[in-house]
């Protein structure tokens, strides 16, 4: 008779060796795994498991005759119902062992239980077999998921980290930047992290009156932890470009809530700044 193993959580072993492993309340039957040489396929499952909150997984190792009826198959797609020898021998064949399950429809008895054995809790996969070969897309949630295990190296494999040249650096370039999307990059750069510089460095652009110049400094003010910022927002709130103005109103409420939206009110009356009122206070 072949030896199984279920895995089952720790806390329960005792239970187990005394009265059996039982069907799950929400299972169709008791699942296993042969074992075979392969130590890896034979416990493949439990890092997987593990997942459902158990912290420590025991292997219960027991055994059935060969005639015994159980079904097989990789999970996900339908099962073969054959004797236990024959199933088990169909498996061995295989080149891909991975993500394959065992099920006997009926509780496995103490009489057929041999031990419960100790496991390294590393071993197996996670997710799916495949997860630790699968070669991410791109960085999006549906790739790399938020938490996911080394989630940070994978996203920067695929997009390396540009580095941020110096704050001084970005002032030089954005006075001499001409063309509109080196601007946008600059001022990307500007907005990746907070600053408590005086962002006063950057009154330069208001000479220009480039109005897309403007609303991207009135998007990438609120990074600036200083006391111009205000200043300057509610300087931009009140130019003659109703974009800047919106981009401004916008900004001035995510920095101040309650003096923003009382500057804003004090304006003289602006279809725009009352839109952006009005959404705000939605």
């Amino acid at each position: 008779m072949p030896t199984l193993i279920h895995l089952a959580d720790k806390k329960d072993a005792k239970h187990i060796l005394r009265s059996g492993i039982k069907i799950g309340k929400y299972e169709h039957g008791v699942f296993f795994m042969p074992q075979t040489p392969d130590f890896f396929v034979s416990h493949q499952w439990l890092r997987e498991l593990r997942c459902r909150g158990a912290r420590t997984y025991v292997g219960i190792h027991f055994k059935l005759p060969d005639k015994e009826e159980v079904w097989f198959g990789k999970y996900g797609t339908q099962h073969q119902k054959a004797p236990l020898g024959q199933a088990i021998g169909a498996f061995m064949q295989l080149d891909d062992k991975l993500g394959y399950e065992f099920l006997i429809e009926r509780k496995i008895e103490p009489a057929e239980i041999l031990k419960a054995v100790s496991l390294p809790q590393t071993v197996g996969w996670r997710y799916s077999p495949d997860s630790h070969t699968k070669t991410a897309l791109c960085v999006c949630p549906m790739c790399i998921s938020r938490g996911d295990i080394k989630g940070r190296i994978k996203r920067e494999k695929i997009e390396p980290p540009v580095a941020v040249p110096p704050f001084a650096e970005l002032i030089e370039r954005l006075k001499a930047a001409k063309d509109e999307d080196e601007i946008a990059t600059l001022f990307s750069y500007i907005s990746r992290k907070r600053r408590k510089t005086d962002p006063h460095e950057l009154l330069f652009l208001l000479e220009d009156n480039n109005g897309t110049s403007l609303q991207y400094l009135a998007s990438a003010l609120p990074v600036f932890k200083h006391a111009h910022t205000c200043q300057m927002l509610a300087r931009l709130c009140t130019h003659s470009d109703p974009h800047v103005r919106e981009y401004s109103a916008e900004s001035l409420l995510e920095v101040s809530t309650d003096k923003g939206l009382a500057f804003l009110l004090s304006l003289p009356e602006d279809a725009v700044i009352t839109t952006v009122i009005e959404s705000y206070s939605k």
